[in-house]
């Protein structure tokens, strides 16, 4: 949706603004539901249970190892290399959002588990260890679209942007799909991790304006 929005330029803070705004609404609205009026979705654990039927032992250790690319070790390795590669590039308006919306998304997706404080789904006995932290929302569905809408936004006119589209595309939805797959999320998490993950980084991007300065597609013209 970010990617969306920035595709008009004079109504872009608009957009911005108004995507940020309806999926903090829709992460309030959810979050209420789950965590204080204790409202059980039975799509979570049909959803669960189905993918789950799906189950093999290639799919098991496929699952175990690509959910690792969607942890704040790997997504903070990753954003590293990037920060050396903005560094080189002069590009200091860029390298300062991209390291203060992949850290602060991680310090609020902590802060939201701890206020909510949701167990995770324990439907089934899996080899997969049950992380120890809480379920809701989902640091790995935030981290995610976080990291991926950033790239979007560092990117944003160059002419590599529609590749790394349909990458971060993908990595968003495989992850997503590592995590129900394993059992230790519930869809609604998933859905809680991108709607917070998506309202943060809007936020960040108007804070910040990380294009208002020169951009990579000046550089590769």
């Amino acid at each position: 949706m970010l990617y969306l929005a920035l595709n008009k330029p004079l109504q872009k803070k608009r957009n911005i603004l108004l995507i940020k705004i309806s999926c903090l609404i829709l992460f309030t609205f959810l979050a209420l539901e789950i965590n204080y009026l204790n409202i059980e979705f039975p799509w979570d654990k049909q959803i669960l249970h189905f993918i789950h039927s799906q189950s093999s032992i290639f799919l098991d250790n496929f699952a175990s190892v690509a959910t690792n690319f969607g942890g704040i070790k790997y997504i903070l390795s990753f954003s590293f290399l990037l920060c050396l590669w903005l560094f080189y590039q002069g590009q200091k308006s860029l390298l300062g959002y991209l390291i203060t919306s992949i850290l602060s998304s991680a310090i609020v997706n902590f802060g939201i588990k701890l206020l909510f404080q949701r167990p995770r789904p324990n439907l089934w006995e899996s080899s997969y260890p049950l992380p120890s932290d809480f379920s809701f929302p989902s640091g790995h569905a935030m981290g995610s679209i976080t990291f991926a809408l950033t790239l979007l936004v560092i990117f944003w006119g160059s002419r590599y942007l529609n590749f790394i589209a349909i990458l971060a595309l993908l990595y968003v939805g495989l992850i997503a799909w590592t995590r129900l797959y394993l059992g230790v999320h519930y869809p609604s998490d998933i859905i809680g991790g991108w709607l917070l993950g998506i309202a943060w980084t809007t936020l960040v991007t108007l804070l910040l304006n990380p294009r208002s300065s020169h951009s990579l597609n000046e550089q590769n013209t």
